[in-house]
This record gives structure tokens, sequence and C-alpha cells, in this order.
């Protein structure tokens, strides 16, 4: 199978030059005056036993009057790599940054059913290699951070080129092997997680009792749902050090502890009249520190006289006593009766959707402007002025994470970088996920 990479991308981005860098030879002209090539250039080139043609082509314009309008050119390559590519590698230039051509152009890249790698170009020195990952803002991927100048990171550009080859050369007939959501159900003993899981499976896979501890190996089951395979672990109960009697307890409590780490999803559950205890509140902070996606299943519901009438006072007690979990939907569940059991299953695959979130660099760079006009940061108590900030840039999902970029010598408070992500989650909607800020400098 003959298989055809085009590279596309806005002018100067050095889409020539890395094309030279692949054919082996000079082929395609390279100048730093914008929009040197003009026509497509074709070459042949192997990597790892993988043969495969590569095309340069002509950098994209973009008219910058008609802000809402792509140009001709644009929409030339969009048709040319619709009918003539099987990889589309995006290039974009570090140094300069995200800009409005790419932008408009990922945004047209989305609408391609075909596979697209997304190439962080010139990023010559150890401080442009750190700022590869602004360009994931695009909506494309994590990007492969490259110097096609000093062939930095073309090794690893070319391995995944080879490997989405062999997705390519794979028999029509296999599936493809989606990647399961892992969740987790803790909490303490007999608080019913065995319950509700062969309540969603509609087996009894999982022995159930009365008697607290009954589980004691990290189970995994297998459920099939929206065309997404889910792993549910039951986990056992996690007791307090000291009232693990047996040496076979202690081992379950630290498999527990390890399998939360091992999650992309945590249903935290408790007992709706019973969980105030220290240990609820142990459990929820190594279910925070393991960065997955959270859910609190508030079960045992159908044993609560005056339902409705609690449900708000329940609510706040939770929000209180686990105010670090506040982007956690709570959801009330009876494995008994099966009061919302289906529903922890869409609850799931919104989770897993939100933890995979990209919130494109405009809004990011608008949401920090308004940010700083109505909740400006505190003034440094020494120098008396305030931390500038520059730009918030989302440099990773599958959990959400953020560089809050500062220019001067100020600090900022980590108060401000909770405030900050406590909005981000109510403005982008991030449920159920966990995120965090990190605060890097801006060199001058």
């Amino acid at each position: 199978m003959n298989t055809n990479v085009v590279i596309i991308g806005r002018p100067n981005c050095g889409k020539s030059t890395l094309f030279n860098k692949l054919v082996g030879r000079s082929k395609a002209v390279t100048s730093p005056i914008a929009g040197t090539t003009r026509d497509v250039v074709k070459g042949s080139t192997s990597w790892k036993g993988k043969v495969f043609t590569l095309f340069d082509t002509g950098g994209f314009e973009y008219k910058v009057k008609e802000q809402d309008v792509i140009s001709k050119s644009v929409q030339d390559q969009i048709q040319f790599a619709l009918k003539k590519a099987d990889i589309i590698l995006f290039i974009t230039n570090i140094k300069t940054g995200i800009t409005a051509p790419d932008i408009s152009f990922s945004q047209e890249l989305k609408k391609v059913k075909k596979p697209i790698i997304l190439v962080a170009n010139k990023a010559d020195n150890e401080d442009l290699r750190q700022r590869g990952s602004e360009m994931l803002s695009l909506g494309l991927g994590q990007p492969q951070v490259i110097s096609a100048l000093t062939s930095v990171g073309v090794g690893d550009l070319l391995d995944k080129i080879s490997a989405l080859i062999e997705k390519t050369e794979e028999s029509e007939n296999e599936d493809n092997e989606i990647k399961p959501i892992r969740v987790g159900f803790f909490g303490k003993p007999n608080v019913g997680k065995s319950s509700i899981i062969n309540a969603l499976t509609g087996e009894e896979k999982v022995i159930v009792s009365d008697i607290p501890g009954t589980t004691r190996d990290a189970i995994e089951n297998t459920i099939n749902y929206k065309n997404k395979k889910l792993i549910v672990i039951d986990s056992a109960g996690i007791k307090r050090k000291r009232e693990a009697r047996f040496d076979i307890e202690k081992f379950s409590i630290r498999k527990s502890l390890q399998t939360i780490l091992d999650c992309d999803v945590i249903l935290f559950v408790v007992d709706c009249e019973d969980f105030l205890s220290r240990q609820d509140k142990r459990i929820s902070e190594r279910i925070l520190e393991s960065k997955a996606s959270v859910i609190i299943v508030a079960n045992k519901f159908d044993l609560m006289e005056q339902k409705q009438n609690n449900i708000d006072k329940i609510v706040n007690s939770l929000r209180f006593h686990f105010n670090f979990l506040y982007f956690a939907p709570i959801i009330f569940t009876s494995a008994k009766t099966n009061q919302n059991i289906k529903e922890i299953l869409d609850l799931i695959l919104l989770a897993d959707e939100k933890r995979k979130k990209v919130v494109n660099q405009e809004e990011l760079t608008k949401f920090l402007l308004d940010i700083l006009k109505n909740y400006p940061p505190h003034r440094n108590k020494k120098s008396k002025k305030r931390p500038k900030l520059i730009r918030l840039i989302q440099f990773r999902t599958d959990p959400p994470k953020f560089n809050l970029y500062l220019e001067g010598p100020e600090t900022i408070a980590p108060q401000y970088l909770r405030f900050l992500e406590r909005k981000i989650h109510e403005k982008y909607g991030f449920e159920c996920a966990p995120l965090h800020i990190s605060v890097a400098r801006e060199d001058k």
C-alpha cells in the first residue's frame, strides 16, 4: 500500500525544510521569505520498513480583513488534503506561537476525517521546546515538538508516521481497539459499592453481604455502554489502619489505594446517613491526589425518611466536608431499588469526555483579560505591585492542565490559583475533572 503524507501549514513555518530533511535531499526550495513554495513538491522516503510518499505544499494564506472568510488557497489545500492524503502533517511555528491563520485552518482540519499529526516546528532550543505544548489549544491533539533545522524530534515524528501507516495497513475487518475507561468504586466498607456494580452489570458478579469487608480483591468487570468500553473496578473497602486486624485486610487496603492511581474516573461512594467520618475525608483526599475525574455517589438513599426534604441538606453537607471536590457532581442512588443506577453510566461517559476537553487559545486569552479586569490579584506586600499575568495556556488533557505565565519578580498567592481553577470550571464546564494551574515565568 502506498501511503501519501501531506505537509500543510502557513508560510514560513519550515514545511520545506522538514520535507528536505525527510526525503534526504534539497528537493524543495527553502527561504526565510514567506511563500517561497508555490507548487506541490513530491518525494518518497521510508522509515522502519514503511515506505511513503511525501507532499510539500505552498503555505496557506489568510484574509486578515475578512476574519470569518477562509481564503481560496486554504480551501484548495483542504481539498488537496482530502483527496490525496492518507496522513496530514499540520506544521506550526513555535517561535511565533499560535496565529489567526493557525486557528482558522485547524478548525477546518477538524472536519477532515483523516489522521492528523500536529507538529510544533522551529523548536531550535530548550526554551522553545518547553513551549511546544502551547499548540495543544488548537484542538488537534498533543503536538510533536521538532526542529527540522537541527533534526531534534524528527525521529519521534517519523515513528508516529510509521505507527499510523501500520494502523492503516491493518485489515479492515479488524475492529480498532478503543482505549477503555477505567472506573473505580471507592469508599469505606459496607457503603454498597459491590451492590451498585452488580446492579450496573445486571449480574451477581461480586459477593454482597451486610458484613463489612466482604470484598478483599480489586475485581474488574467489563461493561459496554453507548459504544464505550468500561472497565469497572470494585475495590476492598478502605478501613483505618488500626481497624485492619489481619494481614489480608492490610494487603487489601494497600491494593485499593494503589488501584486509585490506575483509574480514569472514580466513584466515591458514601452512605447517605454516615459520611462525616474522618475515614471518608482521608479517602477523598487520596482520590483527589490521583488526578482522576470524580463522581460522588450518595448511596442507600432508599433508607432515608423524608427524602426530598433531606436532599439539599445532604448536598450542602457533602460540599462543606469535601469542599476540595467542588468539581464532582453528586448523584443519589439506591442499589436495592435501582434508583439512578443507569444514570451513573451516563455520568461516567460525561466525566471521560470532560477530562479530555480542550479550550482554544482565543477563549483563554479573553477569559484571562476578563478575570484581570474584574478580579485582579492582590498587590505584593513588599513591592506593593500586583503580579503581572501575561497569558494562560492549556498544555495537556486527561486530566486538563494549564500554565499561567507571569512577568516580573512578584509571586502569586496559591489562593488566587485555586480561584482561577474554580472560574475555569464555571466558565468551560470541566464537570468531574480536576484541573491544575502551574506558574511559569515569561522571559523578557
